[in-house]
């Protein structure tokens, strides 16, 4: 009987280390303030990709705020994302202004095919830079 256990959570930690994870975020405030691009001063939304899988690698194809019109975001794209990596694009808030909820209106393509939607990202420090970009 223990066999049998132990043989079924060894197949279903098989078939979860499989999986891609991937969390999306996207914010344009921090604490109530509007995030800025340092180098323009212009308010910008950004959208952050981390890759959650505990042994494979994501690639993300397309990149956009779902809306009438979408918005999408051509940036660096298509991107290979190792364990725990990231990727994050801004763009200025007034090309996504016609997006109510923007924060919920990111989605991310994977190469598999598999959109996975945006959540607004809270968790965020006063000061900080883009991953892999200039500052925001």
């Amino acid at each position: 009987m223990l066999g049998t256990i132990t043989w079924v959570l060894d197949q279903l930690l098989a078939l979860t280390q499989g999986w891609r994870r991937v969390r999306v975020l996207v914010h344009q405030q921090v604490g109530g303030v509007p995030v800025v691009d340092l180098a323009t001063g212009i308010p910008v939304v950004c959208i952050k990709v981390t890759n959650l899988s505990p042994q494979r690698e994501v690639q993300i194809e397309h990149v956009w705020y779902q809306g009438t019109p979408q918005v999408a975001l051509l940036a660096g794209l298509p991107a290979r994302l190792r364990l725990d990596e990231t990727w994050e694009e801004c763009i200025p808030t007034n090309r996504v202004a016609h997006i109510p909820e923007v924060e919920h209106a990111g989605r991310v393509r994977l190469s598999n095919g598999k959109i996975i939607r945006s959540r607004p990202n809270r968790n965020l420090p006063p000061v900080g830079r883009v991953a892999g970009h200039g500052s925001a």
